[in-house]
């Protein structure tokens, strides 16, 4: 019997459900589906040093907004502010002389879409 339990607990881990030793379900990871109409990839090269690359899709022509954040949420910088047409598009980010070292956060929005990740800066 404890066998049993132990191989239902390492199925249920495997995917991605918890369950108590009678191998009742007790919570369900649920994945959100991506937007298709919107998509952004990390920043490359990330960590970077004077700049670095940001990579988004979208579905149909709108105005996109890129904003750097400090870790705590404050507005260091808008990057970006202006329409682009449907399709895939790369905006090239340089550091400012006075941005120092550190982990931000950049928020891509379009439409009624956003999107954040992070992004690293070293020496």
């Amino acid at each position: 019997m404890r066998r049993l339990l132990l191989l239902l607990f390492i199925l249920s881990v495997q995917v991605g459900v918890l369950s108590h030793s009678f191998g009742q379900v007790i919570a369900v990871n649920s994945v959100k589906e991506k937007d298709p109409t919107f998509t952004v990839k990390a920043n490359y090269p990330n960590p970077f040093q004077e700049q670095t690359t940001i990579s988004f899709y979208i579905s149909r022509p709108q105005v996109v907004k890129i904003t750097l954040y400090n870790i705590v949420g404050s507005k260091i910088t808008g990057i970006i502010d202006e329409a682009f047409e449907a399709g895939e598009h790369e905006v090239v980010f340089k550091r400012p002389d006075n941005l120092p070292d550190g982990i931000y956060i950049y928020t891509v929005e379009a439409g009624t879409s956003s999107r954040s990740m992070r992004m690293i800066i070293r020496k």
